[in-house]
This record gives structure tokens, sequence and C-alpha cells, in this order.
């Protein structure tokens, strides 16, 4: 076949991967690709055989949770002198977004758990360092963050929860929602109000008396992760698992958001965005009036082009941000572009695949259901796109990337 036409593309699958791989050339280096070896291994291994039970079931394995954080891949940018892998930011991309190739249930806890990392890195103080970084390093304990409500919704300021302080103890009363690994955790770190306008973050056990973890309710999406709900009353919380200073409740909140969160919720949408397409390549070469006709080349070739740039915007910020320079915008805009894109290649995909992306069997049809499910978590497109608008205009109050560094 001569270069240039436009079903050259569709050759073969491992030509569509290695197009897809490109796109690291620049931002990934040898033990990069070495850890994406070994994370692709274990997922063939370990997590595919499991897929088709947790898309039946709908709950929550976690036992293959846990064989993931004793790998130290949850929390694997935790220095190596608590205990941790000491890996980069790219790393933990390159983590979940290989996990999410075969599965956006697992790649989603493995990020949920990832995410209150952040809180302890930065806000902890040094004695509280040396009590949870070596224990979440090794995997002896999963934590979940617990800041969203169901009335402020992403509105953190506006949470209602209250911790009030009653001589060497806290009273938290409250309901935090959407958490995920909430039927996983050992600890949940939550946010609360402390004062009028001071929020804190306190370490609570997942059974300490005066907290209800709500029963699991699978979801349309992301079949196999928790994302409950917490119900706290009066619980009594030492002051002693109050996570940093009172007060320091809404930088935690943001600076696990921005620089964990929205980063890792992108690499969950970028995994599952290529097998999304290899699995629409894979159905177009089997059917050869599918590969000549024009209307699907022009939809693969966009949902490549989707695939790319989202690739492009995510290991771009996780550089960055190894690179120890100011990239809110880029945090962002990974999100934004990582699930936007993604939802875009969704319904190419399901042009493409008509009526048979609605059956349950095909793998189309859960990729297309799990990049639903990241639109909201670590804020909708209006959220990003505000956030963005406010890097644009030079009006943000902090670089959550630059105070990660420091």
């Amino acid at each position: 076949m001569p270069t240039g036409t436009g079903v050259l593309m569709f050759t073969s699958r491992s030509r569509h991967t290695d197009r897809a791989e490109h796109i690291d050339r620049d931002f990934l280096v040898s033990r990069h690709r070495a850890l994406i070896s070994e994370v692709a291994e274990f997922a063939q291994e370990h997590v595919r055989p499991r897929v088709a039970e947790l898309e039946a079931s709908g709950e929550v394995n976690e036992d293959l949770v846990r064989v993931l954080a004793r790998r130290g891949w949850i929390g694997a940018t935790i220095p190596t002198r608590y205990g941790g892998a000491g890996l980069d930011h790219r790393s933990r991309v390159v983590i979940i977004d290989q996990l999410a190739r075969v599965s956006g249930a697992i790649a989603a806890a493995a990020q949920a758990s990832d995410i209150p990392v952040a809180m302890f890195l930065h806000i902890a103080s040094p004695a509280q360092k040396q009590e949870w970084l070596p224990m979440l390093a090794s995997g002896q304990t999963l934590a979940s963050i617990a800041v969203t409500e169901p009335r402020s919704g992403g509105h953190v300021l506006g949470m209602e929860t209250t911790a009030t302080r009653n001589g060497d103890a806290y009273a938290l009363t409250g309901q935090k929602c959407y958490v995920g690994n909430s039927h996983v955790a050992d600890v949940h770190a939550v946010v609360a109000r402390t004062a009028e306008r001071q929020l804190s973050v306190f370490v609570v056990d997942a059974n300490a008396d005066g907290l209800t973890l709500m029963p699991h309710q699978p979801a349309s999406g992301m079949r196999g992760f928790s994302f409950g709900d917490l119900r706290f009353q009066a619980a009594r919380i030492p002051s002693t698992a109050r996570l940093g200073a009172q007060g320091d409740g809404l930088d935690a909140a943001y600076l696990a958001s921005v620089v964990h969160g929205r980063l890792d919720i992108a690499a969950v949408a970028v995994g599952l965005h290529h097998e999304l397409l290899a699995a629409t390549v894979s159905y177009v070469q089997g059917h050869p009036r599918l590969r000549t006709h024009e209307t699907v080349q022009q939809r693969l070739g966009q949902m490549q082009s989707n695939l790319l740039t989202a690739r492009q915007a995510v290991y771009h910020a996780a550089w960055l941000l190894d690179s120890g320079g100011d990239c809110d915008a880029e945090l962002f805009n990974a999100k934004h572009v990582g699930i936007d894109l993604g939802i875009h290649s969704a319904r190419l995909a399901a042009e493409v695949f008509g009526a048979r992306a609605l059956r349950a069997a095909e793998p189309v049809e859960r990729c297309i259901r799990d990049l639903q499910y990241l639109w909201a978590p670590a804020g909708t497109g209006d959220v990003q796109r505000f956030r963005l608008y406010q890097t644009a205009l030079g009006i943000t109050k902090s670089s959550w990337s630059l105070r990660s560094t420091t």
C-alpha cells in the first residue's frame, strides 16, 4: 500500500501502540520506561483477570488495591527517608496511566489514595510525617481524602462539617460525599470547619466512634471503585490527630487537588483513552468495509489526534512539576483537556461501533462509561476553565505547584 493513504494507520494494532507512545519521548527517560513495563506486566497478570468480575458485581476488590499499595505504587512520591520509593510525578502518572489501560476502577483506586499523600507531605508536622508516611509508603495504611459535601460541592469554603474544640479533642459533625476509596481506606483525611472562615484537616480512623460509613453503591462507571459517603455525629477526634496547624485545611485541600488530584485523574483518562482507541482500531481492522469508509477514517483520525493532544498535556504537566516550576495552569489544563478530549473520543467511538457500543461485554462500552465518570472529580470543565482564566489574568493568590516543591 503506498504511503500517505488514509488507511495506512490501520495496518496493525501494534502500529497504533507505537504511535501513541511517541509522545513520551521528550518527557520520559529509561527509568520511566522500565516502570511502564513493570506496571503493564502486573496489570495484565493480576488486574485483567478480575475486570469481568468487577464489572459484573460492582463490588470493591480491596485485596487488589492492597497489593498495589504494598508495591509502593500508591504514594509513589513519598521520599526514601520515610521508606517511600522517592519517585517523581511522571512516575505516578505512568503507574496510573498503565493501570487504567486495563481497569479504570483500579487506576482510580490508586489515584484516590495518592491524593491525600500530598496533605501528609506538605501539611503534616515533622513528627506526623515520621508517624504516617512510612505506613503510607509501605501500604500498611491506606488513606482517603474527604472534602466534598452534598450541599457545597466543589465550593470548599462552603462546607458545613464542623470540628469543635473541647479540651484535648475535637467533636466532628457533618457529612462528606464522593470519597474515593471510602470502603478501603484505613484512615480518612477529613477537612472540616474550625472557625467562621477557617478549615483544618483531621486524620480520622475508619473505625472511629461517631463515624458511619454508608453502604457501597455501585455507580454507572468505575465499577469496583468505592466512591462513598461518610457521616460524622460528634465523633471524638484527639487534637493530636489534627494534621498540621489549625487553619491549614484550605491550603491542604488545594495542594492535594491541584498538585496531585488534577494530574492523577487526567492520567486515568489518558489510560482509558488509549484503550478506547485501541479497541476501536481493532474493531475497524476486522471490518474491511469500515476500513475504507471515509467517515470512519475521519473519526479515527480525530480520536488519534485527541489522544496525542491529551497525552502531551498530561505528561508535559508532570514534567514541568518535576522541573520545579510554576505549572498550575498546565495542571488545570491537563485535567480539562484529558477529560474533555477523552469524552469526545468516546462519542466518536460510539458512532463507529453503533449499537454494539451499548453491549456490556464490549470493552469500548466500559471505556465510554469510565471516561464520563471522570468529568466531575477535582472540578468539572467549568471549574478548570475558571482556574485557567485566573492564571491568564494573573489573579491567582498562590502557585500551588511552587509551594509543593518548597
